[in-house]
């Protein structure tokens, strides 16, 4: 029963963790969130507030050869740290982008890169774990394939202090300041995970494990796997009921 009582723990941190996801692929429903679909915030500038993260998602919606360009702000004296609760961009043969995400360090396109070559593209596993501006702007532009593009992305934006974090603030282990309530929400708000309990850390490490399979696949084996261990429940209940009914002594 400890055996199931952990599994069961880790199943409602999952299903937490694709709530989450889902709410940001619908544009709502995290209310420490402040949520934007991508193709409804092309050319503009979105402020990044101190006490929610912002999550900007292309999921659908992005026709074939687009370009589109974002441009995130903190506050003065601030920085943001950029993570991917899910990321999908396909892939050439060469190993080079047939749609790609890149990122500046700066208010436009014409600052310094954050990514290398043509951008970012592939998997959850094929991109680093967190980007960070040196300033409070950040922008990122995306562009698409001549098909469109793949199952996408949602990218998570964290205003982060640096050294004196507030009484209201997390340090993280690298040493950024989260909003306390950013903590435990299933995001990587820090760039580390410090920000997270263990069990949403390895909520998280596994919910990246099953994006490598893209994330129809993912919500598929989470939703089977509610389905087996519901059962398993009920055969430990019947079993258990059997056992308590064998020992009762006839009058």
């Amino acid at each position: 029963m400890v055996v199931v009582s952990y599994i069961l723990r880790l199943h409602c941190a999952l299903l937490l963790a694709l709530a989450v996801n889902a709410a940001g692929n619908n544009g709502g429903g995290n209310s420490g969130t402040e949520e934007y679909l991508l193709n409804e915030s092309c050319n503009v500038v979105i402020d990044v507030p101190g006490n929610r993260d912002v999550t900007l998602s292309a999921i659908s919606g992005h026709v074939p050869e687009e370009n589109c360009t974002v441009t995130f702000k903190a506050r003065p004296g601030r920085k943001n740290v950029l993570t991917f609760s899910t990321f999908d961009l396909e892939e050439k043969n060469d190993g080079t982008c047939e749609e790609a995400l890149e990122l500046y360090d700066g208010e436009d396109a014409n600052a310094p890169a954050l990514t290398e070559g043509n951008g970012l593209c592939g998997t959850l596993t094929d991109i680093a774990d967190f980007h960070e501006s040196s300033s409070e702007n950040v922008t990122i532009k995306f562009t698409t394939g001549p098909s469109g593009f793949g199952n996408g992305f949602i990218l998570i934006i964290t205003s982060v202090g640096e050294e004196n974090c507030t009484d209201t603030e997390f340090k993280c282990d690298n040493g950024n300041c989260i909003d306390d309530g950013l903590r435990n929400n299933l995001r990587d708000n820090c760039g580390d995970k410090s920000d997270e309990d263990l069990w949403s850390q390895v909520a998280l490490g596994v919910w990246e494990k099953l994006l490598e399979f893209g994330l129809p696949a993912a919500i598929g084996i989470i939703v089977a796997g509610a389905v087996v261990l519901t059962l398993l429940i009920v055969c430990c209940v019947c079993c258990i009921c059997k056992c308590c009914c064998n020992k009762v002594t006839p009058v």
